[in-house]
């Protein structure tokens, strides 16, 4: 059952966690079907947690510097995007040639 599933099951009304689960949703599904401008930044922060901690049980322990490990993988993440956009170009200029 997906969050929002989840949401109606329990009757749980809060209109806050309305715009998670929509979240979550296209997170989950790797779909856009809500399209909320910030699901890309919360997909970031989960997929530094879950590269900085493999386990469960450590992704749920103490508190972590969380910024740290969202930085670390939003630059790895731009560097990959800046690459790609170098090796597309390069195969058009080849393409051209």
């Amino acid at each position: 059952m997906h969050v929002r599933g989840v949401l109606s099951r329990f009757e749980i009304t809060d209109a806050a966690l309305r715009p998670i689960a929509e979240m979550v949703h296209d997170i989950d599904l790797k779909d856009e079907k809500y399209g909320r401008p910030q699901t890309a930044g919360i997909e970031l922060v989960v997929n530094g947690i879950a590269m900085a901690h493999r386990e469960d049980e450590a992704r749920l322990g103490a508190p972590r510097p969380y910024s740290t490990t969202c930085t670390s993988t939003s630059s790895a993440s731009v560097r990959s995007a800046d690459a790609a956009r170098e090796h597309e170009a390069g195969a058009r200029s080849r393409v051209r040639s």
